[in-house]
């Protein structure tokens, strides 16, 4: 069973999941070959590689599984991409940072493992499936600004990898996340959001002379 968390950083906003080997036709082509529509672009379109526009730079926390969501994800889903699919060739699948994607004469380097996570994965064809979770909008995790999660908070996204066994659907649309939680996914009768009863709520004040 799959089932690993991992954090990774990026500044294109972007993640990233496809086998290094089955992108290495790609190292000689621009460096920001890859930076357009991506439902466009025919690796997309044929299931070789996953990009996820995320809504905003910064780090995340994911969760890669080939089962489902946890009754937390579950409860605090807000965003959904599926129709994408990747091709694994080398039995290793990257899942992190766009920018590590091959290009500008520079192929993916076993360095670039920190910027994401490197598994080890049984050759084939993979349907993927990535879900936001909105965990923070929850009296159960939230903190101060600029503050850890506790340990107990969900990851900030969860990537489900299935083998394919029927023909990949036609994607119609780009796959990016908006970034922000206008309703969740899922009807739930354990979902707490804002202020819950016994709480004590502070803030801060700044007096001007």
């Amino acid at each position: 069973m799959l089932n690993q968390t991992f954090k990774f950083f990026t500044d294109t906003a972007t993640l990233a999941i496809f086998d290094p080997l089955r992108l290495r036709h790609r190292v000689a082509d621009d460096v920001d070959w890859w930076c357009v529509d991506f439902g466009q672009l025919e690796e997309i379109k044929a299931g070789v590689v996953a990009l996820i526009s995320l809504g905003g730079d910064g780090v995340y926390q994911a969760r890669v599984t080939d089962q489902g969501l946890t009754a937390d994800e579950y409860d605090y889903a807000t965003e959904r991409v599926a129709d994408l699919g990747v091709d694994v060739v080398s039995g290793t699948l990257f899942i992190g940072s766009g920018e590590c994607l091959p290009g500008g004469e520079s192929d993916f380097r076993d360095t670039e493992q920190n910027r994401g996570i490197l598994l080890t994965i049984p050759v084939g064809s993979y349907n993927v499936e990535i879900y936001a979770i909105h965990w923070f909008e929850s009296s159960r995790w939230w903190t101060e600004d600029n503050q850890p999660p506790p340990e107990d908070a969900p990851s900030d996204l969860v990537v489900m990898l299935r083998a394919r066994k029927t023909p990949l659907q036609e994607i119609n649309s780009d796959p990016r996340f908006n970034g922000w939680a206008d309703q969740f996914l899922f009807e739930s009768s354990t979902r707490q959001i804002g202020p819950q009863s016994g709480m004590i709520l502070t803030t801060k004040v700044r007096k001007c002379p």
